[in-house]
């Protein structure tokens, strides 16, 4: 059986608040939704400066109710409602609010297409009251929210694992090189360009030969490479990066450069690849620097630091020069220690990569539940109730 949930929600919008930067015994923070996603506090809200109406708890069932994000739900937290957001209440405690919270969670792609509103999009309440869902009783509903909050459980803890493996790199980098400020392997400092080949000249190839193609989407912040796409020389010898196996890829465009897009790429299509014109080619010259080594350094924080501040060109169109590459100063190892750090990279990232497929399947898993808990289905099977 299925109800609209027409007439059983209660609904109150956010009101911007006056908001303070700190935080003390008369203030409280304010729930936006980068705090809610990723548990971040920006500002706080005295509490005598807005009605109570407005205060949160961890119970509360929240959604984004203006922006690019509407439809996506949240479990409360103490603090007070944002101005985009708006607090869910069911009318006589009919459902759960977790139990509604997951099956809003699931028809996020519903409301989300369907938002209204040309300059700001905002939720449509009308697509928003005619969802029908699964009308289990309470004892059903806890069952259901159970089964569903253990498999969240899982897939927090996976992601986690793969967090606190991310970790590690930067942590064992510092431990065994330092920097050219701090050169605990007390290393040859010098110069990068004269360690690597920026932006290499492009192959000669035949035209049908097939190279793999790297959209700026196709790299992750975390060095993952989507391969999946492949196209003819002919269709990318003009107009298009070219790379080959073991070559190191760094967005130099803003925010793509700021948010650590970079990565070692290798099982290219026989070993080649072209890609965004927005990346810079690092070629190690292996005979005194490992692949691994230079995407470390890359990816350091003082490379990242002091890169942001050389960028040239207007908003929204800032890249990294090349003389900050191939000027900064590194500590070089010799290639012994590099291929331990090498080794220790690369058990590391193994580790990661069987974890992400592990949270894929989680996440595969958690779907599939979402869909069978609001038909019945995960009932009858988990509850043996017909």
């Amino acid at each position: 059986m299925y109800q609209k949930l027409k007439g059983n929600l209660e609904y109150i919008k956010g009101k911007k608040p006056i908001l303070i930067e700190y935080e003390d015994e008369n203030s409280l923070p304010y729930l936006s939704a980068e705090y809610l996603r990723n548990n971040k506090i920006e500002k706080y809200v005295g509490k005598n400066t807005i009605s109570i109406k407005y205060y949160c708890n961890n119970d509360d069932l929240l959604i984004i109710w203006d922006g690019s994000n509407s439809g996506e739900v949240f479990m409360g937290k103490t603090g007070i409602l944002s101005s985009t957001m708006a607090k869910l209440k069911i009318k006589d405690n009919k459902y759960l609010n977790k139990y509604v919270y997951y099956f809003l969670k699931q028809n996020f792609g519903i409301l989300n297409e369907k938002v209204t509103g040309a300059t700001i999009p905002h939720l449509n309440r009308s697509v928003l009251e005619n969802l029908s869902i699964y009308s289990a009783d309470k004892s059903e509903q806890k069952g259901i929210v159970q089964v569903l909050d253990t498999m969240s459980e899982i897939i927090r803890l996976r992601e986690e694992c793969i967090k606190h493996a991310q970790d590690l790199i930067p942590a064992l980098f510092q431990e065994m090189f330092g920097d050219s400020n701090n050169n605990v392997s007390n290393s040859k400092i010098v110069r990068f360009g004269e360690c690597i080949e920026l932006n290499p000249a492009k192959p000669n190839l035949a035209n049908d030969f097939n190279v793999t193609f790297l959209g700026m989407k196709d790299v992750s912040e975390n060095g993952q490479v989507d391969l999946s796409t492949t196209r003819t020389y002919e269709e990318v010898k003009k107009g298009f990066t070219n790379f080959e196996n073991d070559d190191v890829l760094l967005a130099k465009i803003t925010p793509c450069f700021e948010n650590g897009k970079a990565a070692i790429v290798r099982n290219l299509t026989n070993g080649y690849g072209f890609g965004s014109t927005e990346f810079y080619v690092l070629r190690a010259n292996q005979n005194i620097i490992l692949p691994e080594y230079v995407y470390s350094i890359i990816k350091s924080f003082t490379f990242a630091i002091s890169g942001r501040q050389k960028m040239t060109g207007a908003a929204g169109q800032k890249r990294l020069p090349k003389s900050y590459i191939l000027n900064y100063k590194i500590p070089l190892p010799n290639l012994e220690l590099q291929i331990q750090y090498a080794e220790k990279l690369n058990e590391i990232n193994s580790y990661i990569q069987e974890q992400q497929e592990e949270l894929k399947y989680a996440n595969q898993m958690f779907q599939s539940l979402l869909h069978h808990a609001f038909t019945g289905e995960l009932t009858r099977r988990a509850y043996g109730k017909d």
